[in-house]
């Protein structure tokens, strides 16, 4: 094979582009598209947004939301103590309030009704203990087992 005859992938009808020079470089002025015409690409000043609106853009929030820390505090109402079961009910009721007023990251409200209801059954269940007992107590008074 000669230097000029050189044929890739065996195709007779290939021409090398005279306008792309020695090995194959891209002509000035933008990106190479098919067919040999290069793309040109405007160049905009720093700051200066296109002209499409900005696609995925979110909403900024003037609280975030503090759905894992109520979660964790429904959890801890049964693990550690029924006082962190009061704090997530009234603090979820408050967040969800606020998420709905549009005031908070909504984003968080499944882990902030969890620790809501997890909060709320807690203070239910801890409700029903506390008058199990206190009748408890009183029959046992009633009958005189505290003589």
């Amino acid at each position: 094979m000669s230097g000029g005859n050189y044929q890739p992938g065996g195709n007779p009808q290939y021409r090398p582009n005279p306008q792309q020079g020695q090995y194959g470089a891209q002509p000035q002025g933008g990106y190479a598209q098919p067919g040999g015409y290069p793309q040109q690409h405007p160049q905009q000043p720093y700051g200066v947004q296109g002209q499409y609106p900005q696609q995925g853009a979110y909403r900024s929030y003037a609280k975030p939301h503090r759905g894992g820390m109520l979660l964790a505090f429904g959890i801890c109402a049964w693990a550690v103590c029924a006082i962190f079961g009061i704090i997530a009910f009234f603090m979820a009721k408050t967040d969800l309030a606020e998420m709905r007023a549009g005031i908070m990251d909504p984003s968080g409200e499944g882990m902030t009704k969890a620790g809501y209801y997890l909060g709320m059954i807690n203070m239910i269940f801890v409700a029903v203990i506390l008058v199990f007992y206190g009748v408890l107590i009183a029959f046992a008074g009633a009958s005189g087992a505290f003589r």
